[in-house]
């Protein structure tokens, strides 16, 4: 109910949906938002469309690029006639000198066995919403992420994210961003430079943010 007035106030034009899979707290409005763009391409892992007219699968091994991102899909290994956790769309998301990782609600199985393929990253969409299924330490070690972003509601009833899944991401030394405290969070990319800019400011909890970690940085 919310992407759909922003992106028309915004003056925005969509051009792709990435679904990571078929839950309502990640495709809901998924069919509201492509019957109104209706040339955006829509990426995901399941046989479902959402009413799209134009489809790219999100199956391992599949790449492409828009503009100047290079997108690479590290799972699943098949479609399915419905995704669900462990089916997300994994994608790792590259431009200039910048990496990071969109992987959805996929478990910490999965996550294991494709943190070899990828290494160092800057950004991480973390898992789950923080969830103890997912993030494990060989995971967050092999990435070691410069930036977590976390997806979760404020006093959400799973009290995610999990405090376990938090000192992990701190003892990786890794800036946590969570939607819960922050609101939207947007990122920009241009130049070899990257920004990270947030709906909302003021005192935040110790956890939020390393000290010292600039939220605009320019990569070496």
């Amino acid at each position: 109910l919310e992407i759909l007035p922003y992106l028309q106030r915004q003056g925005l034009t969509l051009e792709q949906v990435i679904i990571s899979h078929d839950d309502n707290d990640h495709a809901g409005g998924a069919a509201i938002l492509l019957q109104n763009y209706p040339t955006a391409v829509l990426v995901n892992s399941s046989q479902i469309g959402y009413g799209a007219q134009q489809r790219r699968t999100c199956v391992q091994g599949e790449r492409w690029q828009w503009k100047g991102f290079q997108f690479e899909v590290l799972s699943p290994n098949t479609m399915k006639s419905i995704a669900k956790n462990r089916d997300s769309c994994v994608l790792l998301v590259s431009r200039d000198q910048v990496r990071f990782v969109l992987s959805g609600d996929v478990y910490s199985e999965i996550e294991n066995r494709i943190a070899a393929q990828i290494g160092k990253i800057n950004w991480l969409q973390v898992a789950h919403h923080g969830s103890k299924t997912s993030s494990s330490w060989r995971w967050l070690a092999t990435l070691q992420p410069q930036i977590s972003l976390i997806s979760s509601g404020l006093y959400n009833q799973w009290n995610l994210p999990h405090p376990d899944i938090v000192d992990r991401l701190q003892h990786v030394q890794s800036a946590v961003y969570n939607t819960a405290l922050d609101g939207q969070i947007s990122l920009q990319v241009k130049n070899g430079s990257w920004k990270i800019d947030t709906a909302r400011n003021g005192l935040s909890p110790w956890y939020q943010i390393i000290i010292g970690l600039e939220k605009e940085m320019q990569l070496e």
